[in-house]
């Protein structure tokens, strides 16, 4: 389970999906509402149903269920200095103030994801500044609030083409801290910019959870004392939810899924399919609330959750049709009911006027189907309507793309 605390545009948290292959728990949380719903779509994009997009505060992100996350990553808002080859305008408006501004929301967002990490957990906080206000100092506070965190060295073997420096140790801001603390800041690594890789520069630093105990510091609580349950706000339109056990026998029925691998979420018109843990885990627990509450579960309360999973069908005209991103799940469960085609059929398919039903030799079926083709690259899965003709249900730049996988290019 990871939490990127503050995602937007979201390179990291795709990044971390891609290396989870697809599993787990992505938590991507962003406070602005309109880059909160952008970042849902470009996760769409990704085919991949481990993630979830909230949004919060991160200074203020709520509880969740025991025993906390296994990884946080914070790469918090910041000045930009290390960016300035790209952003010329930067230096114009930078002021001696400007990082001293920005250091204590820093160090408050990058402490809450420390006390919602589990013990064993590791934390990555990171910057693209230059200035020790925003990079070691903010570190050494964390380690100053947070005595269960360690710094950790960084195997530079898994950045090949990179050569970081060891973060300042030495410094006036930093005379305040403790030789023991001022030691550690070498384990951080900085890019400078420019250097061997000719770059933007970056500061990057690795936590672990060294406290005993099994849960989260935040989610501590006295196991004694007598709950109250809270009162769970209703959902609205736009909670994504389970879907019921009429829809589930649909979809089953129609679509070869391997439910027992996914756990399937509706969202206005949208039916989503996400992992495992985001039901057994962030939705079905109970969670503790705090001044002696405890959130009863089978909610997503206290988060405020914006997306989950990767949207498969869409409810259009009364019934439920495929979409394009549900394809990379679909491929690796296809067993029955999709159209193949032929070479000469795909690319036509692809470029003009599909197939018709009697070329096809379909009988009588009509709407939504899901269109095969065994190309030199592998099996390619493409959602499309069955009416008089085939039709793709794609736009042009995805059926350009696959023309250009059939010919094995």
């Amino acid at each position: 389970t990871l939490l990127d605390i503050c995602v937007a545009p979201g390179s990291k948290t795709t990044q971390a999906m891609v290396a989870m292959e697809g599993k787990g728990l992505v938590l991507a949380n962003e406070v602005h509402s309109k880059r909160a719903n952008m970042l849902g779509t470009n996760i769409g994009r990704m085919g991949l149903p481990n993630a979830i997009v909230c949004r919060h505060d991160g200074r203020h992100f709520p509880r969740v269920p025991e025993p906390g996350f296994d990884v946080v990553i914070a790469d918090v808002p910041c000045t930009g200095s290390a960016t300035v080859r790209k952003n010329g305008g930067l230096w114009r408006r930078w002021k001696t103030t400007s990082s001293s501004g920005i250091q204590r929301l820093q160090i408050d967002i990058a402490t809450r994801g420390a006390r919602l990490l589990r013990p064993g957990g590791r934390l990555v906080y990171s910057t693209c500044s230059i200035d020790v206000t925003e990079n070691e100092a903010v570190v050494a506070e964390i380690l100053n609030n947070c005595p269960w965190l360690s710094l950790q060295n960084i195997d530079e073997s898994i950045l090949p083409g990179l050569h970081l420096y060891d973060g300042f140790s030495d410094w006036p801001e930093l005379k305040n801290y403790g030789k023991e603390i001022c030691d550690e800041l070498t384990k951080c690594r900085r890019l400078p910019i420019g250097g061997e890789a000719n770059t933007g520069g970056f500061f990057v630093a690795l936590f672990k959870h060294e406290g005993e105990g099994e849960i989260a510091d935040a989610l501590i609580y006295d196991k004694e004392m007598k709950l109250k349950i809270g009162n769970v706000p209703a959902l609205n339109e736009h909670t994504p939810t389970p879907i019921d056990h009429e829809m589930l026998t649909e979809i089953s029925q129609k679509w070869p899924i391997e439910f027992d691998h996914y756990s399937l979420w509706k969202r206005g018109k949208r039916v989503c399919a996400g992992t495992t843990q985001m039901k057994s885990w962030l939705y079905e627990l109970p969670i503790y609330g705090g001044k002696g509450r405890i959130w009863p579960g089978n909610n997503w309360h206290p988060l405020n959750i914006i997306h989950s999973g990767l949207p498969i069908l869409e409810e259009r005209s009364g019934t439920l049709r495929t979409k394009s991103a549900a394809m990379p799940i679909l491929r690796d469960t296809l067993q029955h009911d999709s159209i193949e085609l032929t070479n000469d059929q795909f690319s036509n398919w692809l470029t003009g006027p599909g197939p018709s039903r009697e070329e096809l030799k379909l009988g009588e079926e009509k709407g939504s189907v899901i269109i095969s083709f065994d190309s030199d690259i592998g099996k390619i899965v493409v959602p499309g309507w069955l009416g008089e003709l085939l039709t793709p249900m794609i736009d042009a730049k995805e059926r350009l793309i696959l023309e250009i996988q059939s010919r094995g290019l």
